[in-house]
């Protein structure tokens, strides 16, 4: 034993104050919820970005696909068909759609001369799909009617 810490009598001396306090793996924990909560927010920037970009090319797909389908119904109104059917509106939507490749899936409504289009699209997370999310939906619907004409009507 140190002779310093040595008292009268060959007692060992006990230091003023509270014991000292191991604070070994008292970093570690931080640690742990710090990288999750980083990669947490990185995931929110990157993979909302990814979401943003997703849901203006859904968008985008339904307003044209709601379009050909209308053009379909303008033609069959402008041959003079009284009750276009829905059946050339909903495969224009599904060419286009399929067109614009396999990521997409829509769906078509024909409702007198208007054609409502919804396109889903499934997109993966990349940050995000560390943490347990591994993806998700992006929706849009876009409804368009047949216009003749400059002028329109």
């Amino acid at each position: 034993m140190d002779d310093a810490r040595l008292g009268a009598g060959g007692r060992e001396r006990h230091p003023v104050g509270p014991p000292p306090i191991d604070e070994r793996g008292e970093l570690t924990p931080f640690l742990v919820v710090f990288t999750v909560a980083l990669l947490a927010l990185f995931g929110v920037v990157v993979d909302g970005g990814e979401a943003i970009s997703a849901k203006i090319s859904a968008e985008s797909l339904a307003e044209q696909a709601a379009r050909a389908g209308a053009a379909q119904l303008g033609q069959a109104l402008r041959l003079g068909t009284i009750d276009p059917a829905p059946g050339p509106a909903a495969t224009a939507v599904a060419v286009t759609v399929a067109d614009a490749g396999p990521a997409y899936r829509a769906s078509t409504r024909v409702s007198g001369t208007a054609v409502a289009v919804t396109v889903r699209e499934r997109v993966r997370t990349s940050f995000l799909g560390l943490l347990g999310v591994p993806g998700f939906t992006i929706q849009a619907t876009a409804t368009a009617t047949p216009v003749d004409g400059v002028g329109g009507g």
